[in-house]
Parts: structure tokens; sequence; C-alpha cells
């Protein structure tokens, strides 16, 4: 189990870190695997930059460190 938060204890859920986060478990899991992601902070969102979204928005993740790493789409 990976654990990000910004208590002073754990890793910070920076957007690099998310993002890892993220890559490892994609790399960990075997076909067949049931897993689950919990995301419990800020979302948002951003004009959709790809013109794939009705509403004109992408929705996002927003990371301690949004201000100069940016959101996650």
């Amino acid at each position: 189990m990976t654990v990000l938060m910004d208590d002073g204890q754990h890793t910070q859920p920076t957007y690099s870190n998310i993002i890892q986060a993220y890559r490892d478990l994609v790399k960990a899991s075997q076909p067949g695997d049931a897993v689950f992601c919990h995301y419990s902070g800020h979302g948002a969102k951003l004009r959709d930059d790809d013109g794939d979204e009705k509403d004109g928005y992408d929705e996002t993740l927003v990371p301690v460190d949004y201000k100069s790493g940016g959101m996650i789409r």
C-alpha cells in the first residue's frame, strides 16, 4: 500500500510523487489483479485542450505543488 499525505510523516503528494505512485501500481499489477485507488484531496478543472470533453473542461487532481508542478488531468 502506498500512502501520500501532507502530514509531515508520509511522502508528500506532489505532482511527481502522485504520477510515480500510479506508474508503480501499473508496473506491479498483473493480469487478473484488482487494484483500488483512493484520492481524497482537491479537484479542479482546466479548459479542455484537445476537444474531447463535451463541457469544454478536463477534471484534475490538485497536488500540493500545483503552483509549480501543475495539476494532473
